[in-house]
C-alpha cells in the first residue's frame, strides 16, 4: 500500500493561534463538516469530537502503524500542473467534461447561504435517483437555514493552510432567483472542500439528477482538481473518503477514473483543540 506523509501545519490559523482541522473533523466522523465561519464549531463540536480517544483514526494515523482504513486520494506530486493531471483522464472522463463545457456551465466558489434552495432541490433530486438518503440531506429549507432575504458576500479564508470552501456548478438563468436574492444562475451540482495543511478533503458531493447526462460530476471533479493543482502552497494531496468496502463498487470504479488511489496517510501527531 502506497505510504504518504502529510503535514498538518498545527500551529498555523489566526484564530487563537491554533489549527482547526476542518478536514480531519469530517473524516472522523460524517456530516459533522461546517465551515470555518460558525463560530460555534470551535467551542463545542471541535473540542467535543477531538477528546475522542484515537482522534482521528479512520484515515490518518499519528504513529507507526497504519490507520483503520485507506484514503481516496490524488497524488499531486505526481503531476507538475493542472495540464498533465488532464492529460492522463480516461477519454470517457473527458468526453463528459467536454458536453459540460460545451454547455457553458459554470464553476464558482460560492456562499453556501445564498444558494439554500437550489441545495435542497439538488438533495430532493437526488432522494428520487437513490430512494434513501442520510436526514441530514433531507432537512427542509427552512431547517436548512431559510430563503435568502438578502446576498451575503463570499468571505475570504482566515488561515491559506485551514479553510472550507464550497465550490458549485452553475447554469446561467436570467433573472433566477433564490428567495429574495437575484443570482442570475442556478446551481446544479456542487461539493464542500476542507484544506487541512498538506491535505485537501472531498466534503459533501452532489449533483442535480436532471443535469447528470451532461457530464457535470467530473466537470466538478476536475475543475476541483484545476482549483487545488495550481495554487501556492497547493496540498501534497487531494481526498476524498476510501477507496476500500466502505465504498460501492461504482464510486471506486469512477473513482479510478479521476486517478484516485489507494494510499495509506501518516501525519505528525496535533496537539489538542482547547
Amino acid at each position: 500500500m502506497k505510504r504518504i506523509d502529510i503535514d498538518l501545519h498545527n500551529q498555523h490559523c489566526k484564530k487563537e493561534n491554533k489549527c482547526r482541522h476542518f478536514g480531519l473533523m469530517f473524516m472522523l466522523k460524517n456530516y459533522v463538516f461546517t465551515d470555518d465561519k460558525n463560530a460555534n464549531f470551535y467551542d463545542d463540536t471541535y473540542n467535543e469530537w477531538f477528546k475522542k480517544p484515537n482522534f482521528p483514526g479512520h484515515f490518518v494515523s499519528f504513529n507507526s502503524n497504519p490507520p483503520r482504513h485507506p484514503s481516496a486520494v490524488i497524488d499531486l506530486r505526481q503531476y507538475k500542473d493542472f495540464e498533465s493531471y488532464f492529460s492522463k483522464l480516461s477519454k470517457n472522463v473527458v468526453r463528459d467534461y467536454k458536453i459540460a463545457e460545451n454547455n457553458r456551465y459554470m464553476v464558482e466558489e460560492f456562499c453556501y447561504d445564498n444558494y439554500i434552495p437550489d441545495i435542497h432541490e439538488i438533495h430532493q433530486s437526488t432522494l428520487k435517483r437513490k430512494n434513501k438518503m442520510n436526514p441530514y440531506y433531507l432537512r427542509s429549507i427552512e431547517e436548512m437555514g431559510g430563503y435568502p432575504k438578502e446576498k451575503k458576500s463570499l468571505e475570504s479564508p482566515d488561515c491559506d493552510l485551514h479553510h472550507t470552501k464550497w465550490i458549485g456548478v452553475f447554469r446561467y438563468l436570467k433573472s433566477y432567483k433564490q428567495g429574495e436574492v437575484t443570482t442570475n444562475k442556478k446551481l446544479i451540482a456542487y461539493c464542500g472542500l476542507a484544506r487541512d495543511g498538506d491535505i485537501s478533503v472531498i466534503t459533501f458531493l452532489f449533483g442535480h439528477n436532471q443535469y447528470l447526462k451532461s457530464g457535470i460530476m467530473f466537470y466538478l471533479l476536475i475543475n476541483i482538481v484545476k482549483n487545488v493543482a495550481i495554487i501556492d502552497k497547493r496540498p501534497t494531496c487531494l481526498h476524498y473518503w476510501s477507496m476500500s468496502g466502505l465504498e460501492e463498487p461504482e464510486i471506486v470504479s469512477w473513482k479510478k477514473r479521476m486517478l484516485f488511489e489507494p494510499a495509506y496517510l501518516y501525519s505528525k501527531p496535533i496537539s489538542s483543540g482547547e
